[in-house]
C-alpha cells in the first residue's frame, strides 16, 4: 500500500503520513477504514515496527487514525475534510511559490496566466476527459 522511497531525505516515518493523508484525501480510504498493521507495514516495506508506530501515533494526534483496541487502526470520523482540506494547503502553497519564482524571473502576469491556462487545460483533459471546458482554458494556446 505505501511506496517508501529509501533515497527520500523525507524520513520514513513522515513518508507513511503523506501517504495516508493522500490516500484519505483521495478517497482510497474511506472513514472506518482499516489501515495495514504495524507489522504488515513493517515487513512488507522492510522497515522498522517502531518506525510504522511513530507514523501512525502521529496521524493519531492529527485526528485522521482512531485506535480500535486490539484491532488496529481506522480512519477517523471527518478524517477526509482534514486530509483534502491539507492537501489543497499545500497545493495552494505549491502554485504560490512557483508563480512567485516565474515573477523573480521577469514573467509577466499575462505570460503567467496563459502558462496556468495552458497546464489546466492538459490536466483537464487528460483526468476529466468528458467535462465541458469551461475554465476559458484552451490547450492549443
Amino acid at each position: 500500500m505505501y511506496q517508501i522511497n529509501f533515497e527520500s531525505v523525507i524520513p520514513i516515518y513522515e513518508q507513511i503520513v503523506r501517504q495516508v493523508k493522500f490516500l484519505i484525501a483521495s478517497g482510497a480510504l474511506s472513514e472506518g477504514e482499516f489501515v495495514p498493521s504495524v507489522r504488515e507495514v513493517a515487513k512488507t516495506q522492510m522497515i522498522n515496527p517502531q518506525t510504522v508506530v511513530k507514523a501512525y501515533a502521529l496521524l493519531k494526534a492529527d485526528g485522521v487514525l482512531s485506535p480500535i483496541r486490539g484491532q488496529g487502526f481506522v480512519v477517523a470520523r471527518g478524517a477526509f475534510e482534514l486530509c483534502r482540506g491539507a492537501r489543497q494547503e499545500m497545493f495552494q502553497s505549491r502554485i504560490e511559490e512557483t508563480l512567485e519564482e516565474a515573477a523573480l524571473g521577469r514573467v509577466s502576469p499575462d505570460e503567467m496566466t496563459q502558462m496556468l491556462k495552458s497546464a489546466l487545460a492538459k490536466i483537464i483533459a487528460k483526468y476529466y476527459p468528458s467535462a465541458p471546458n469551461t475554465w476559458g482554458c484552451d490547450s492549443e494556446q
